[in-house]
């Protein structure tokens, strides 16, 4: 009886993580798009299928948006002060813990931008450390903001999540500190899309209506610097493909406008503003490749999901994309004079495309949410034995 017992006890402990109560914080998906808030709800999808009965409470700051919210999220009951999400954050900065939380639980920041954890588990993710690593393509508050609140998230989390090895690398260079406890979870890129729907008439560089049809080269994101897309016009000046830029304005948009609007290439130039995801999905299966411009990422969601959908990337080296399909991309040359050569060799197509493009796609089918999020799971495990050892 006793060894029964103690093999009981045994196993409880060992599956204690399991019972762990999560606070999930969609706070950056509320009334947003992009990257971070399709991390957000894929991951909370994944985290609600796991069959270890794990109890997610999704959680937000600010009333009004949890209201406006909830039910295009699709997640159930929002929880969270009425408090709006600035004022939140000047006490989070001056060290009044989250109340919300009980000792038995985990509060999962999804960004920097971490509550003192009281007696709870803090797990924090940091997507990229962009506004460090390049200050030139941030405004200078938000750099000193994301400064501070990364300092303090390394200082308070009980674990730290980043999407890729890259991103591990560069906070450990920043915070050699963050070291021991930042684990590596990939996000998936094995979305619930819809069926694909053709945009309709996009808008061109003079503001008028243009019919798309292929063939065009595309790409998906935010339209700010960081993208390098002062870069990618002038390497259309070299090219017949007309190019269309999938994504909201960003910062310094108006200056990129300008810019592209001297450029041959502007009258090939065609936005989309708020695609859709049935939209998304009819442009990464009838473009004739993906160009990701950007320097720097820390995951880079479009040129996964392109390679997903068997879409030709063209990529500059040494971005997480080199690790997640192991070198199966058209790396971009220095010379962006030479980028339409690559274009071009891209949509004459061929066997060694063709090769390509399958080996790429095996290699980002193994990025799966329901992994990420057993991944997560673990992790929140650790986090809270962390939190009871404090």
């Amino acid at each position: 009886m006793l060894r029964r017992v103690s093999f009981c006890k045994r196993r409880i402990i060992g599956r204690a993580w399991a019972l762990t109560r999560l606070v999930f914080d969609l706070t950056p998906a509320m009334g947003s798009a992009g990257g971070i808030p399709r991390y957000l709800l894929e991951l909370l999808r994944a985290l609600r299928a796991l069959p270890e009965g794990l109890k997610v409470q999704p959680w937000a700051a600010g009333l009004r948006h949890r209201r406006a919210r909830t039910a295009a999220l699709a997640c159930g009951r929002v929880g969270g002060p009425p408090l709006p999400q600035g004022w939140l954050r000047r006490l989070w900065a001056l060290g009044v813990p989250l109340g919300t939380c009980s000792p038995d639980a985990v509060f999962h920041a999804t960004t920097p931008s971490c509550p003192p954890p009281g007696r709870a588990g803090l797990v924090v993710t940091v997507h990229d450390l962009a506004p460090l690593d390049g200050p030139e393509w941030f405004p200078a508050p938000e750099r000193a903001e994301f400064s501070a609140w990364l300092r303090r998230a390394v200082q308070r989390a009980d674990r730290l999540v980043v999407p890729s090895e890259f991103s591990r690398a560069r906070l450990s260079a920043w915070f050699p500190s963050a070291s021991p406890k930042t684990e590596v979870i990939p996000h998936g890129v094995d979305h619930a899309w819809p069926a694909p729907r053709a945009p309709g008439c996009l808008r061109d560089g003079r503001g008028g209506s243009v019919r798309i049809e292929p063939p065009f080269l595309l790409v998906v994101g935010t339209l700010q610097p960081r993208k390098g897309l002062e870069r990618l016009v002038r390497a259309m000046e070299g090219s017949h493909l007309p190019l269309v830029l999938a994504g909201r304005r960003g910062w310094l948009f108006d200056r990129l406008f300008r810019q592209a609007s001297a450029s041959p290439a502007w009258q090939r130039l065609w936005f989309h503003e708020t695609p859709e995801d049935a939209e998304l999905v009819w442009l990464y299966r009838s473009a004739a490749a993906l160009v990701q411009a950007s320097p720097y990422e820390g995951f880079g969601f479009p040129p996964l999901e392109a390679a997903s959908f068997g879409l030709p990337v063209c990529a500059l080296p040494g971005t997480p994309l080199d690790g997640f399909v192991h070198g199966e991309y058209w790396k971009l040359p220095e010379d962006v004079d030479r980028w339409s050569d690559v274009f071009a060799s891209l949509v004459a197509g061929g066997s060694e495309v063709s090769a390509r493009i399958e080996a790429a796609r095996k290699h980002v089918q193994r990025l799966r949410w329901d992994v990420c999020a057993q991944s997560m799971l673990e992790v929140y495990g650790r986090a809270r034995q962390a939190a009871r050892s404090r």
